[in-house]
């Protein structure tokens, strides 16, 4: 069984800090370089020896400074200030280090103290430069997600404020839900009423909600609270225990929100910098292997042909990220015949007439999926993710199935933890895609980097072997 430990900050916040200092730590040797290339002043061991000790003190200092977190032109005198402070310090320990190291009569003062004058303007231009262009990129995963509160109380005002003044700017609260009257609740400041809890699935769907907060109301826990008032006379030791299994929340996680705790339900974990990392993935190594396995697919695209002349790639409508639809695509393996839309796609079975001679190749060794690669380069799907059904299968299961929609949190990938766990091929029974959907929600809810490189490596022997591909 998988378990995780994460909570609504980001799982690769410490990846993303490295990379920045590493960045802003290249930047400030680069400039100490060209600006005594343009003194023409030898780069001699003295100034090998500051552009070390730049690096080191630039890495640890920069680091902080998220390029990852939402962009308003608002806070640039901010940032202005963090910078000038970070390389005010830097520039204090280097100018320390150069006195006890002794090292003030070997350097020319004028460029060191052009290039301490002039470098936080080069870390601010390259800052800025690389916020924008992740933010054009990467819009869609680091955007402000819509959020909704449900249920009134003083720890829902407490709520919104802390979402309101998170640095991270990652929430824009729509407004809440309540089923009581506002003379009993009391509204939450700035934010509009939408209606009644009991149709809280119409307003995400109306108001495109990411996150919901549901916050349970106060009715039920006073007599908890009279009780441990009441134990604190006493030298007991207290133990509060929530009924999580009235709700559900047995495999719930703790998290926090601006140092707010909750559990998190059901989180969309590759968000923010988690997404961005694992898009630069994607994109990199699909993109690699696209190339490597080029003359492969030549060879695949051929074999088809001669096999019945029919088209190369078969195209079917597939949902993705959010419900986004996309066109995937995969190697023909079946007999061509007209499919009306709108249909219930019927699945391949052990032995089916419709799959070619080449196709039966393909499917046992799933080459048939390898133009998928395209729609991971593109954006489409990811290298790991839920596999993608058909539309007419996610129309029927999304009614049969809890949670089933919730796959479309991420998006959809090559491989998947239900298919390395044997869960591919033919759905004989309702059990059967019930049992793939539990391994997929696994996935989205106890995501990291690792368990990415896990479920690649152990599709490799898949590949070769699998009594489920047919």
């Amino acid at each position: 069984m998988l378990t995780s430990t994460g909570n609504l900050l980001s799982t690769g916040q410490g990846v993303a800090m490295f990379m920045q200092g590493v960045v802003y730590a290249l930047l400030a040797v680069t400039s100490l370089v060209v600006w005594t290339s343009l003194y023409g002043e030898p780069f001699g061991p003295s100034y090998r020896v500051l552009a070390a000790l730049a690096a080191i003190f630039a890495f640890f200092t920069f680091r902080g400074i998220s390029l990852f977190s939402m962009w308003r032109w608002s806070e640039l005198p901010r940032l202005i200030i963090r910078f000038t402070f970070a390389w005010t310090l830097v520039v204090l320990l280097m100018l320390a280090l150069v006195y006890l190291l002794q090292l003030a009569g070997s350097v020319v003062w004028p460029v060191i103290l052009g290039w301490m004058l002039v470098t936080p303007l080069v870390l601010l231009v390259a800052h800025l430069g690389l916020r924008a262009f992740i933010n054009a990129r990467f819009e869609q995963l680091l955007e402000q997600r819509r959020a909704l509160i449900v249920f009134a109380s003083d720890a829902s005002r407490q709520l919104a404020e802390s979402v309101r003044s998170d640095p991270h700017g990652r929430f824009q609260v729509m407004g809440y839900l309540d089923d009581r009257e506002e003379e009993r609740t009391g509204p939450i400041r700035g934010l509009p009423n939408l209606g009644k809890a009991a149709n809280v699935a119409e307003v995400v769907e109306r108001e495109d909600v990411q996150v919901v907060f549901v916050v349970l109301p106060e009715i039920g826990l006073q007599r908890a609270r009279s009780v441990i008032e009441e134990l604190d006379k006493t030298r007991a030791a207290v133990y509060y225990v929530p009924d999580l299994y009235v709700l559900d929340l047995g495999k719930a996680r703790v998290g926090e929100i601006n140092g707010i705790p909750v559990l998190e339900l059901s989180e969309m974990p590759i968000w923010g910098v988690d997404g961005v990392l694992k898009r630069l993935f994607d994109f990199m190594v699909g993109l690699v292997i696209l190339l490597l396995i080029s003359p492969v697919m030549l060879a695949i695209a051929l074999a088809i042909k001669l096999d019945d002349r029919g088209p190369i790639f078969y195209h079917q409508q597939r949902c993705g990220l959010r419900g986004k639809r996309f066109w995937v695509r995969k190697f023909r393996s079946m007999k061509t015949r007209p499919e009306p839309e709108g249909a219930f796609v019927q699945q391949a079975t052990r032995g089916d007439p419709r799959v070619t001679r080449v196709g039966r190749v393909l499917r046992a060794t799933s080459l048939d999926e390898l133009p998928q690669f395209w729609n991971v380069v593109v954006g489409d799907m990811s290298i790991v993710g839920p596999r993608p059904h058909a539309l007419s299968h996610d129309d029927h299961y999304r009614r049969e199935i809890r949670r089933y929609i919730s796959r479309h949190k991420v998006l959809p990938g090559v491989t998947g933890w239900a298919q390395i766990n044997g869960l591919r091929g033919e759905i004989e029974s309702p059990e059967d895609m019930a049992r793939r959907i539990e391994f997929d929600l696994d996935y989205i809810r106890y995501w990291s980097p690792a368990l990415d490189l896990k479920i690649i490596l152990l599709t490799i022997p898949r590949m070769l072997r699998d009594p489920a591909a047919y």
